[in-house]
């Protein structure tokens, strides 16, 4: 699975263990962690690109991603917006903040979002692992089979429609469309 990693770059010594432990426990999972913006600035990469062509690399990163991890040790413009672009383009998002950041401090936006693709966790980085290992089962990926599906624009236009209405991705609208529609009625 690809991970795209959030957080804030600020206070970014404050937070780097909390960060690396989290990034370590998907790693250590067999998953890959693409090379975010936060990423590269833990590993001690110099950002030599411009802003407007960091912006376009990491919400590429987000398109290719399975799931959009964000630590929200710290308020981060960049991080919302990284949260904006996985909603939009329905990805699962997994929200995490430590046990010593109150919840008072993590955004109402992120709180109060009511998509079935948003999970909003605290941890402790010595039960990051634990936490992880929970949600990865939960949205465990290894019992879906991918396919081609050509549709007509129509069909197309009301998958994208229900899938937005409902607030999840194109593929788990569908499933959960013929799962109501067919399995469950026999």
């Amino acid at each position: 699975m690809n991970i795209y990693f959030a957080a804030s770059t600020n206070q970014l010594e404050k937070n780097r263990d909390n960060f690396l432990a989290v990034i370590a426990a998907f790693k250590d999972a067999g998953h890959t962690v693409l090379e975010s913006w936060v990423v590269e600035t833990l590993a001690g990469s110099k950002q030599t690109a411009t802003s407007q062509e960091l912006v376009l690399k990491n919400t590429q990163l987000v398109q290719e991603s399975d799931l959009v991890v964000i630590d929200l040790s710290e308020r981060s413009f960049g991080a919302g917006y990284i949260f904006g672009q996985a909603l939009a383009n329905h990805r699962p998002v997994l929200c995490l903040y430590p046990h010593d950041v109150p919840e008072q401090r993590i955004s109402e936006i992120v709180k109060g979002s009511t998509s079935s693709l948003v999970t909003v966790r605290q941890y402790s980085p010595e039960k990051i692992d634990e936490i992880i290992r929970d949600y990865l089962a939960g949205i465990s990926l290894d019992s879906l089979r991918k396919f081609n599906f050509i549709a007509t624009e129509e069909i197309v236009k009301f998958i994208e429609q229900g899938a937005d209405r409902e607030g999840k991705s194109k593929s788990q609208y569908l499933r959960d469309l013929l799962h109501s529609t067919f399995i469950a009625k026999k």
